[in-house]
């Protein structure tokens, strides 16, 4: 694997996707005044276009379709100014998409079960790569870039194929020869693995080739928009990418961390790619620069590489007022750095799927998965989120989290009764344990019924609930076979059905009546399973219902009563740990939004008021506690195994650096 890419920590990605008729397309491109804004913000790599989605190429090509207005190597001549002041360059190529190309071939395009094009009169055309266009177009870009250019690596886009393709009669032809039936025969899933294995076989021979010309290369595949790369797909690359501009797709600022607590557990270095446009790519605005240190920050705390999305103006010049921001907001996050390497320590893992979408990609993120994520973060547990792959019985983790909407396999089940079984503690919500039932039925120590149809149940009142608390959730029948009830499920007293049976509200009532269990738990070997019989975390992400929160963060604290490191703070404050050379590094990220737009994430405009934090570290005893890119100092109180950190913070991004006496126990690892 190239090196160079791991210690990068700021890379501009430099769009430039431009068609032909601008009259004055590229022709003030000037390459010393070009990289002199890269110099002047920091950057340590820049991804410059050799190939858009248009099908333009930037440089002297007799392989593709140079840009007519082209008057100057616009690839050759940043590449040779940047390796002067030791920038690395990326060449970047559209993989998918290229408009010129696939409109001169149309037998290359990307076509649906009845053999016509998926996309009709689109900005750019998708190109199949199992046609022609893979051999006869990109494999020959490479190889002329390659024996023309030192670029340090290649940055592949949209290397994906669309929902519905491809059934071009390219692919018919390799499946029928692969396979000895036809693809038209095919069931999804064996189509979707072919499509897959296309995909594959594109990158690993992308990379042979590169590596051929210069081992040292690195290379990456944009292939998804979702959570991160497929581990197979990572498995190939040099470094990963996950595209996360906060005002596309759900979740806004939670899913960039989301994407980065995922990411970070695949074993390779990755960049989370933002953009300085307001909404979105090529849109010629600007983020303030605290917005710019917030996004910047969210990145870092996990472990990636800040990646950020520029537009090159049609004449080829870039805007100055970009890089006086981007320049402020690297160097805020680069005061932290210190911080930002090391192992990654948590209490908790949330365990997702991964891959159901590869080879293609869609913005689909169940609720249950977003809402548990989003109580983990709001209640400050150190988390990871994995998948099926990182099960095992020796999980580093005191819980694991099943959402929803996973249904896990036999053996997916029988590495988490291990896990329980010496000494792990699980939480499982709703419907999970539909799939392989009776596998659950003897961790869970309930028997699954059905679901109830009714529209809500209540959360019956306890100690902590005064009264009955509403989750607009379908809830799942189950009776005890051997757990514990921690709370009774109230149903409601009837499904409104207006005009015979209307209420004020669609959600009647609670019934008086406590038949079944809201929430249980049992012992499983040396560990606990608690079972929560609806989906509260996926109504929480779809209403935030602040007592939602409460219950998941109940259920928590009696598997995990006694954190390594137990924070109190605002809501908006988002937590990471890591641990280096006896060291822990305790990342704080605190939101400063304004209310959103209808159709916006909420942007970030000034500095929040100081607010209150207390960190509770167990057992460890901290020898000197600081706040790296400053000169603050923090005091700690000692008590019995306890040490007691009350502070203020003062800004976005808090790195507490914790330096724990030599020889202490290493509870955070064990």
């Amino acid at each position: 694997m190239a090196s160079w890419i791991s210690s990068c920590k700021k890379i501009v990605h430099m769009d430039f996707h431009m068609p032909e008729f601008p009259r004055d397309a590229i022709r003030n491109f000037d390459p010393v005044s070009f990289v002199a804004e890269l110099r002047r913000a920091g950057v340590d790599a820049v991804a410059i276009f050799a190939k858009d989605h248009f099908g333009m190429s930037f440089y002297p090509t007799e392989v593709g379709h140079m840009h007519q207005g082209l008057q100057q190597d616009f690839l050759g001549g940043v590449l040779a100014e940047a390796h002067k002041h030791h920038i690395k360059v990326l060449a970047y190529l559209s993989a998918g998409w290229d408009q010129y190309n696939i409109r001169n071939n149309p037998d290359w395009k990307q076509c649906g079960r009845d053999g016509k094009p998926l996309l009709k009169d689109a900005e750019w055309e998708w190109g199949c790569l199992n046609s022609p266009y893979k051999e006869e177009s990109i494999f020959a870009q490479i190889r002329e870039i390659c024996e023309k250019y030192p670029v340090d690596g290649f940055f592949f886009d949209a290397v994906m194929f669309q929902r519905g393709g491809c059934y071009c009669r390219y692919c018919q032809q390799k499946f029928s020869q692969m396979y000895g039936y036809s693809l038209l025969e095919a069931d999804e899933r064996s189509h979707q693995k072919f499509m897959a294995d296309s995909i594959l076989n594109f990158a690993a021979e992308c990379m042979r080739i590169i590596k051929g010309y210069n081992p040292d290369a690195c290379v990456c595949m944009n292939s998804s928009w979702e959570l991160g790369q497929d581990r197979r797909l990572a498995e190939l690359v040099d470094f990963l990418i996950v595209e996360s501009q906060p005002a596309h797709g759900v979740n806004g600022y939670e899913l960039m961390s989301t994407q980065g607590r995922y990411t970070r557990m695949l074993g390779k270095p990755f960049e989370i790619t933002t953009v300085r446009f307001a909404e979105g790519w090529g849109e010629m605005t600007l983020k303030e620069t605290e917005q710019l240190q917030y996004e910047f920050s969210l990145i870092a705390a996990q472990g990636g590489i800040i990646c950020c999305g520029d537009q090159v103006y049609p004449d080829g010049t870039l805007e100055p007022a970009c890089y006086d921001r981007l320049k402020e907001a690297f160097s805020y996050v680069e005061a932290k750095q210190e911080g930002q390497a090391g192992q990654f320590v948590s209490d908790a893992a949330l365990l997702c799927s991964s891959g159901e979408n590869f080879p293609y990609s869609v913005e689909s993120f169940p609720q249950s998965f977003l809402g548990t994520a989003k109580c983990l973060s709001q209640l400050h547990i150190l988390y990871d989120i994995i998948d099926s792959a990182c099960l095992s019985p020796d999980m580093p983790y005191r819980v694991l989290i099943v959402p929803d909407h996973m249904r896990l396999s036999a053996s997916e089940i029988s590495l988490i009764r291990e896990y329980v079984e010496k000494g792990g503690s699980l939480l499982c919500v709703g419907n999970c344990i539909w799939a392989e039932k009776d596998l659950w039925k003897p961790l869970l120590g309930v028997e699954p019924m059905e679901p109830f149809l009714y529209p809500c149940a209540y959360y019956a009142k306890s100690d902590l609930h005064p009264m009955p608390l509403l989750v607009k959730s379908r809830a799942v029948k189950v009776h005890s076979c051997g757990a514990s009830e921690l709370a009774a499920l109230q149903l409601p007293i009837t499904v409104s059905a207006p005009p015979h049976r209307g209420f004020r509200s669609p959600y009647p009532p609670a019934a008086s009546e406590k038949f079944y269990p809201a929430a249980t738990m049992a012992q499983y070997g040396k560990g606990r399973a608690v079972y929560l019989a609806m989906d509260v975390p996926g109504t929480y992400a779809q209403y935030g219902h602040l007592w939602l929160r409460d219950i998941f963060a109940d259920l928590y604290r009696i598997l995990v009563p006694d954190p390594a490191i137990a924070i109190e703070a605002p809501a908006g404050v988002e937590a990471s740990y890591l641990e280096k050379d006896g060291c822990g590094y305790l990342h704080l990220v605190a939101s400063a939004f304004n209310p959103p737009s209808a159709q916006s994430y909420a942007p970030v405009e000034r500095i929040f008021s100081p607010c209150p934090v207390r960190i509770i570290i167990s057992g460890k005893p901290v020898q000197q506690i600081s706040v790296l890119g400053s000169s603050r100092r923090l005091e700690g109180q000692e008590n019995s195994n306890l040490t007691d950190i009350r502070f203020s913070l003062e800004e976005i991004y808090t790195v507490v650096k914790l330096e724990y006496e030599t020889g202490s126990r290493q509870r955070f690892s064990e």
